[in-house]
């Protein structure tokens, strides 16, 4: 393998380095955000689809 260098990176990248979320991380914080709703006791029963 072959390190890249700077000039080879995509250029759609600017020179400041932005925060990003991949498609994991989001899943990971819908995923708490719904459990902290459920212990909270937002969602209930009642919103059970089965």
């Amino acid at each position: 393998m072959t390190r890249r260098s700077a000039q080879d990176t995509d250029s759609s990248t600017s020179k400041i380095s932005r925060f990003t979320l991949s498609e994991d991380w989001l899943a990971v914080v819908v995923g708490l955000v719904i459990l902290a709703l459920i212990l909270a006791g937002v969602i209930t029963e009642d919103w059970l689809v089965i």
